[in-house]
Order: structure tokens, then C-alpha cells, then sequence
């Protein structure tokens, strides 16, 4: 079971243009008649590849893209870096069959704001659509969990003495470094501004008297697996 993880603004009054990316028609066809059922949702288009994908936004006005990772020779994690760094970029759910928690983290990374099984689709893809659209990020509980042991410690893990200098929110910060989650990551879960990060993990380094970002991973990933 699924839900949002972050407190999400709620989508504003207006239709949701979605564009749906996914190398199955049948699929496909069948996000298109759910989305279509709901008053406020719209398909905008459809893409089976990178390429189609990207004409798709060329040429369609997009708010969402619901996008598999799965898309013939084409990876989905690079489409969606891709896209995210290009004048196109809008919230990215994907929308898949492989495992969440396999997953969903390298998502995230690459830039998607929420993951979805297909299994869930029935109960939970309305809800989820309208949570990113609306600025928030969707996961199950399961991963939820996970992500909060990761921010908190496990039961019994300590942090470094020196660690005790940061304040909490910078602990959390460096246990989600030890974790491997990078910046993209990092501010979806906490719910904090590019800003804000970079300015906490430069707080970091200086309590920590440590020179880079690269020692404090090291140093971070030492310490949670430890």
C-alpha cells in the first residue's frame, strides 16, 4: 500500500495534463481510461521510447509524466535525468513492475518525484498523480519505513563522537549520505530547498572539520555501515 511521505501541496483547480510513456499500447490504453474517469485528469499523450517521448513534449503541454523505466533499448533512469534537465522538466512518476525497493531510490535520484508498482495502479494511481502534481512525493509504506530508518539511525546505531557537534537535521543529513542518497534525494525526503542543503552540508564539513564532500561520504558511509 502506498502513500505520499512529504506534506504536498494539494494540485491546484485545474485539469492535469498527463503524458503517459510506456512501451506497451495496452498499457498504456489502460492508464489512458482510469486517468480519463477522474474529472480533473487529461491524456495529453502517449510515447512508447526516448524518442517519441521527447516529441511528446515538443509538441504537447504537459503538467506530469507517468513513465515506466522499462522502455525497449531505452533506459528510463536516463530519460528522466534527461528530462529533468532540459526546459521540459515537470514532476516524473514512474510507473513500474520492477521493485520499489530495488528502484525507487535511483529514481528519486535521477529526478522523480514519486514510484508507483503496477500492481497498486487500482487503488493508488489517482491519488499519487494528483500528490506530484501538486508538488509532493509518493511511496509506498514499506519504502517510507526504510527511508526513515535511514534518516534516524537503526536501533543502536551510534554516529561518530564528533557527530554529536550537528544538529539533528544535519544528522540526518549525514546518515542519508552514509546511505548513498544523493542531493536530489536528500531534499525530497526532508522537504528542503537546494539552498538549504548545500548550506547545511557546508556546516557539516566545518563542524566536522572535514575539507570536501567526497571525504564526508567516505566518512559517512564508514559510519553507517560500521
Amino acid at each position: 500500500m502506498s502513500q505520499m511521505v512529504t506534506n504536498s501541496i494539494s494540485a491546484k483547480a485545474r485539469d492535469i495534463q498527463v503524458l503517459i510513456v510506456d512501451e506497451q499500447p495496452s498499457i498504456r490504453a489502460a492508464m489512458r481510461s482510469l486517468l480519463e474517469t477522474e474529472t480533473d485528469l487529461r491524456v495529453c499523450a502517449e510515447a512508447e521510447n526516448a524518442r517519441t517521448a521527447w516529441s511528446a513534449l515538443k509538441h504537447h503541454l504537459s503538467h506530469l509524466i507517468l513513465m515506466d523505466l522499462m522502455l525497449g533499448p531505452d533506459d528510463g533512469l536516463d530519460l528522466v535525468r534527461q528530462i529533468e534537465e532540459s526546459c521540459y522538466a515537470q514532476p516524473i512518476l514512474v510507473f513500474s513492475m520492477q521493485s520499489e525497493r530495488a528502484h525507487a531510490l535511483q529514481a528519486l535520484e535521477a529526478g522523480a518525484n514519486g514510484y508507483l508498482m503496477k500492481s497498486e495502479a487500482s487503488e493508488w494511481l489517482i491519488p499519487a498523480i494528483r500528490s506530484v502534481a501538486g508538488g509532493g512525493l509518493f511511496l509506498s509504506n514499506q519504502m517510507r519505513e526504510d527511508l526513515h530508518e535511514m534518516q534516524e539511525g537503526r536501533p543502536g546505531e551510534l554516529l561518530p563522537e564528533a557527530c554529536r557537534r550537528l544538529s539533528p537535521d544535519e544528522a540526518r543529513i549525514f546518515r542519508l549520505l552514509g546511505h548513498g542518497l544523493g542531493n536530489n534525494q536528500m531534499t525530497l525526503l526532508m522537504n528542503i530547498s537546494n539552498l538549504e542543503l548545500t548550506s547545511s552540508l557546508f556546516a557539516i564539513n566545518r563542524k566536522l572539520n572535514i575539507p570536501d564532500l567526497g571525504v564526508l561520504r567516505k566518512m559517512a558511509r564508514e559510519s553507517v555501515s560500521g
